[in-house]
């Protein structure tokens, strides 16, 4: 049953590193942590229960290293973390599940192999909604928009739809609220001022009002993006029913 129980959490605990191999690597890696704690059992010396805590850490290295082979420190502890956290949680079911009278037969293989599926889709269904929400994260970042001494902050949506470009410089168009950019109208200069044709789904064509800015700077994960002199449009129509966001960024500004 010990081997049942490893395989399925190792097996949730790849899922989790998003990390790949062989069956065999896992039906290794869990045989390497049933022989530990038949070890630990068997071992004449010592209290039971503290021999068991001692198995449980060079057993985890080695199913984890077995199994997942994770690279670099950050990854080691995530595994680690995940396979802990893992076997505390499906035991904590199990256990439940077992001696609070749901079961009145011996527990076999079956019942094991019963809760890793489920353990499993379920970690799997949760892994999924997770990346959704994180991809849907991505696509709002912080920037900042100056022009002569003015400079507005905001959150801009990142809209793979977003392909107006500038026809005189070709330079891609990012699209800012009239209300939110008023601060800035009276730093425009005659020549930044620009008329941008547009043309959207289910409209006819037509002309929006834009301007040249001194600088876009786009806050990314792990560094900066800035966009020198960059072709902002202006929208005279809200972007965002909820406020959200305050400019729709062209995704070819970052891919310069």
């Amino acid at each position: 049953m010990n081997f049942f129980m490893d395989f399925w959490i190792l097996l949730i605990v790849r899922k989790v590193l998003r990390t790949r191999g062989s069956i065999w690597k896992l039906l290794l890696a869990a045989c390497f942590g049933s022989a530990c704690f038949c070890g630990a059992v068997l071992f004449p010396a010592g209290i039971l229960g503290m021999r068991l805590v001692l198995a449980q850490f060079p057993a985890g290295v080695g199913m984890l290293w077995l199994s997942a082979n994770p690279k670099g420190r950050r990854a080691w502890i995530k595994g680690m973390s995940s396979l802990y956290g893992t076997a505390l949680l499906f035991g904590g079911i199990f256990t439940y599940f077992v001696y609070g009278g749901f079961f009145t037969k011996r527990v076999g293989a079956g019942i094991v192999f019963f809760f890793g599926i489920a353990a499993y889709f379920l970690v799997s269904i949760s892994i999924k909604i997770w990346d959704k929400i994180q991809e849907q994260e991505k696509l709002y970042l912080e920037f900042e928009l100056s022009l002569e001494n003015c400079t507005l902050k905001g959150i801009c949506l990142l809209d793979s739809g977003n392909h107006l470009k500038d026809p005189i410089s070709k330079k891609p168009v990012s699209i800012v609220e009239s209300q939110w950019i008023l601060p800035m109208e009276r730093q425009k200069k005659e020549e930044n001022i620009k008329l941008i044709p547009y043309h959207s789904i289910g409209k006819n064509h037509g002309m929006m009002r834009g301007f040249v800015g001194d600088k876009l700077v786009i806050k990314r994960e792990r560094d900066f993006a800035v966009i020198k002199r960059p072709v902002i449009g202006i929208s005279e129509n809200p972007l965002s029913d909820k406020g959200d966001y305050q400019m729709i960024l062209s995704p070819a500004l970052l891919q310069e």
